[in-house]
């Protein structure tokens, strides 16, 4: 399962289809507000534009409460899966890029 830290929560934009695990708060609605935001933007990395506009702060308002940073991200993540995200989000490919490097080095 990935972890996902307040930080990443933009890489979640990468499928908004995923958010259908906050149930509690998975409409038409919803649906339709996370599309437009991820849409905005040519990489889901590039959601993350300033305190106001955060990807958390974006989820929270589209949600209403019923999105829990803590409960919800790690498990729309692992639906997402690092391989779409590392396709959509090319920093954040570079980056799981280099922790491997580390990871092989002798």
């Amino acid at each position: 399962m990935i972890r996902v830290c307040v930080v990443c929560e933009g890489l979640l934009f990468t499928n908004t289809q995923a958010f259908e695990w906050v149930a509690d708060g998975w409409n038409d609605e919803a649906k339709e507000a996370l599309e437009a935001v991820a849409q905005a933007f040519a990489t889901p990395e590039e959601i993350n534009d300033s305190q106001q506009t955060a990807p958390s702060k974006r989820i929270l308002s589209i949600f209403e409460g019923a999105y829990s940073k803590t409960e919800h991200g790690p498990i729309i993540a692992g639906v997402i899966g690092i391989d779409a995200i590392r396709a959509k989000c090319p920093a954040f490919h570079e980056w799981v890029g280099k922790l491997q490097a580390w990871g092989s080095a002798p």
